[in-house]
């Protein structure tokens, strides 16, 4: 699994670069290497948290089940939602905010009794 995550970000570094210094003899190519610099910053981060995020998920998995782990998925999810609904006013229907707080309610639940 662990291979197949470096490999891709190989790919993509590769392609990166192509295209980042493909484009030189334009004009105002200098403020798209400058741009693309910057857009690779964000790219680093976006990298370094999804690693960081398959690290945790392997930690959740070890410490207590994949169960736990999909549990918390459909919370995190569900959270989401009503806190889009509620601050950003997005339009959910009456029956998708009963599901969501059902499925709040039961990781509650299920966090206490375990």
């Amino acid at each position: 699994m662990w291979w197949c995550g470096c490999v891709g970000v190989m790919w993509v570094c590769v392609r990166r670069c192509v295209c980042m210094w493909g484009g030189e003899e334009e004009v105002g190519a200098e403020t798209d290497i400058i741009e693309s610099r910057f857009r690779l910053r964000y790219f680093a981060l976006a990298s370094t948290l999804g690693f960081g995020l398959n690290l945790l998920s392997f930690w959740i998995i070890q410490l207590t089940s994949s169960v736990m782990l999909k549990i918390i998925s459909v919370a995190r999810t569900a959270a989401l939602v009503l806190w889009c609904a509620v601050f950003l006013h997005e339009k959910i229907t009456s029956l998708e905010i009963i599901g969501y707080t059902i499925s709040l309610v039961a990781f509650a639940v299920y966090n206490r009794h375990q």
